[in-house]
């Protein structure tokens, strides 16, 4: 239930991303990482960007595919991108 001051035009979208959103454990399983690599890299500031609600924390299936692709490398040497 959304609280009534909440604006209306938020209600359609927030409910449409919100049922999408994905646990830290379903993120590690598709990322072949562990749960706790995944805990660590968002201490430390790294990997996907992620949504607090509460004490849950939440990933968007957009952001996970926009990290991925900042992750391809040509090369083990260096910073090179495609």
């Amino acid at each position: 239930m959304l609280p009534e001051n909440f604006p209306d035009a938020f209600a359609p979208s927030l409910v449409a991303t919100t049922h999408d959103l994905l646990t830290e454990e379903v993120v590690a399983a598709r990322l072949s990482i562990s749960v706790k690599t995944l805990r660590n890299w968002r201490w430390q500031g790294r990997g996907p960007r992620f949504l607090r609600l509460g004490r849950a924390v939440r990933y968007s299936p957009a952001e996970i595919e926009l990290w991925l692709k900042t992750c391809v490398r040509r090369s083990t040497t260096g910073g090179e991108q495609p």
